[in-house]
């Protein structure tokens, strides 16, 4: 929750941290950061400008008919490695002689003391800069950092990180009074290649969310999935719970209502207990056809396709991550509407409203070759 409004001295306090902390990073990352103190009229700015290691999805198009997506855990695994060589460089500077005079506009005092707790603790910058600024959402998008206050009138989550456990295979839960209220859930999709659902069934996998088809980020071909029915029935048959989702690149209300219906006639009139998911992420991609939308466009594409899921008697939901739900969608708009976040952390960070979470694009599970993405539902409430 948003603090209560802060006295001058404390304002000036949380300016000289945020200030210390978005300069400091933004000199050993190359980002340009712009910060405007309001009632000091300070701006303060790093000039190069180059990119924040980030996560984002790539659904590459290799000719007119066929689409692929990229290759995940080689961009992440790129970015991992920037974040880690990034936090080494600013360490050596702070340890380095002359301590914080080698950092240029640094200051003395409680935030270099934070910063520097987070960093030798093996926190990412991003995880760093987010827990030092505890009181806003910190989103790295497009080579910059956003620092956003959290919206009052959102309906927040209650979930709290010291209620998850974590057993030996890195599978998450939620627990209250020792209990798991929690549900073990994962998503699939062509690239998990044949799934043999009795033996995920088997391994305590409660739901699946079944991939239907995209839309191609140039071209605007609607491509189907294939193996979609196969593993819709085979997962049903061994007693998972599905859901659905459909990647979308739709540009116009009218598109989004065909991707809509894409994924209802796939569905051929049968029932699924999970929703049916709209799911948008920023194409890394500068030719990614909907990198240009604006913020209300978006949203407007995304209420056309979950109203039209809705007409045919489904429940739609919204998935997405930080950048999705903090910079593309305007969440006021979208309240009415469940949510799948996307957040590969062991704690909570997310303050708004959401029921699924997946915490992982690398998890293990029996009956799959490979990785696959994991999630847990804890909060049902919405459908």
């Amino acid at each position: 929750m948003r603090k209560k409004k802060l006295h001058r001295n404390e304002t000036e306090r949380r300016f000289d941290k945020r200030s210390f902390i978005v300069l400091l990073i933004g000199f050993n990352l190359g980002v340009s950061v712009v910060l405007l103190a309001q009632g000091c009229g300070k701006v303060i700015a790093a000039m190069q400008q180059e990119t924040v290691p980030q996560i984002v999805i790539d659904h590459r198009e290799e000719d007119q008919t066929e689409v692929a997506e990229d290759d995940l855990e080689g961009i992440r695994t790129q970015a991992e490695e920037e974040n880690e060589k990034a936090s080494k460089q600013l360490m050596e500077q702070l340890e380095g002689e002359g301590g914080n005079e080698n950092i240029p506009g640094a200051v003395s005092g409680e935030p270099l003391d934070i910063l520097k707790a987070y960093l030798e603790n093996g926190e990412s910058t991003s995880a760093a800069l987010r827990k030092a600024l505890s009181d806003e959402i910190v989103v790295a998008s497009g080579g910059r950092y956003y620092f956003l206050p959290i919206e009052e009138e959102l309906k927040k989550n209650s979930y709290k990180s010291e209620n998850l456990v974590i057993d030996d295979n890195g599978v998450l839960s939620y627990q209250e009074d020792g209990e798991i209220i929690s549900k073990k859930g994962i998503d699939v999709s062509r690239y998990q290649g044949e799934i043999d659902w009795e033996r995920v069934r088997a391994d305590g996998v409660e739901f699946a969310f079944i991939r239907a088809g995209i839309r191609g980020y140039g071209t605007g071909k609607l491509v189907p999935e294939e193996g979609f029915a196969e593993n819709l029935v085979d997962a049903v048959d061994a007693g998972v719970d599905v859901g659905v989702y459909f990647f979308s690149q739709a540009v116009t209300e009218e598109e989004a209502v065909e991707e809509a219906d894409l994924v209802i006639d796939s569905l051929s009139g049968n029932g699924i207990p999970y929703p049916v998911v709209y799911d948008l992420e920023k194409v890394k991609s500068a030719d990614g056809r909907m990198n240009k939308m604006t913020k209300e466009e978006m949203t407007k594409v995304c209420i056309a396709f979950c109203e039209r899921i809705r007409e045919a008697g489904y429940t739609p939901m919204i998935y997405g991550n930080l950048e999705t739900f903090c910079l593309m969608l305007d969440m006021k708009q979208l309240e009415e509407y469940p949510k799948w976040f996307a957040f590969y952390q062991s704690e909570f960070y997310f303050p708004y409203d959401y029921q699924i979470w997946q915490y992982s694009d690398k998890g293990r599970v029996d009956g799959i070759e490979g990785d696959v993405d994991m999630n847990i539902l804890i909060d049902k409430t919405g459908w």
